[in-house]
């Protein structure tokens, strides 16, 4: 199935959802949320799919919300999926007595930086290794642990991620204060490479061919 059927069918399945709600009377009392998990790559930047990088068409996605106190969160930029958890306690009244990676949309002082990684799995042979970096203001950070390199991109003049700063004299200062900012959030990760590849039983080489990924 291609994307564009894929969007139409998504697009028909949904209206056929809220009509449901209409009919059942139950659309003033919820709240729509409508994400996607990941971008595809479709050679951009060498690389097929998904799970090999940090780039913007992967992790930049959709997040519509719909329905009642929807108006009442900030404009923002940055949002992450790890948001959304307490964002849903916080529309439901419902009280949070644990601790949460995410921040909810409602809290004042929302954070102006989003932490992101993609880590180590071993399919087919192929090792990707992890990659951790920080989106604040216009700019993101890139950290290659493996080879303890970085990039760095400005996403106001370069949306496309296609010029890396990381070596350009004139942002050595950004690219010294972004490495500040994300080194607290490594000291979180746990830093560790594979480096033979993963054995898969029958099950899960199922779920993988089931999924697409084999």
């Amino acid at each position: 199935m291609c994307i564009r059927d894929r969007v139409r069918y998504f697009d028909h399945t949904l209206g056929k959802f809220i009509k449901f709600l209409e009919k059942e009377k139950l659309l003033e009392n919820t709240v729509l949320i409508i994400t996607s998990d990941h971008g595809e790559e479709f050679l951009e930047h060498e690389n097929l799919t998904h799970g090999f990088s940090l780039f913007n068409t992967l992790i930049r996605v959709p997040m519509l919300l719909i329905g009642e106190r929807v108006n009442e969160i900030p404009v923002k930029d940055l949002f992450s999926h790890l948001d959304l958890f307490p964002s849903i306690c916080d529309m439901g009244e419902v009280k949070q007595d644990f601790n949460l990676d995410g921040v909810s949309f409602f809290k004042p002082g929302f954070p102006d930086e989003i932490f992101i990684s993609t880590h180590d799995y071993h399919i087919r042979g192929v090792g990707w290794f992890s990659k951790f970096g920080l989106i604040h203001g216009n700019f993101k950070i890139v950290y290659f642990p493996k080879e303890n390199q970085y990039e760095l991109f400005d996403l106001e003049k370069d949306p496309g991620e296609n010029y890396n700063l990381a070596g350009d004299e004139t942002y050595a200062q950004t690219l010294s204060e972004l490495k500040g900012r994300l080194e607290p959030y490594l000291n979180n990760e746990d830093l560790i490479y594979l480096s033979e590849t993963t054995d898969m039983d029958n099950q899960l080489q199922k779920n993988l061919q089931d999924l697409g990924y084999l």
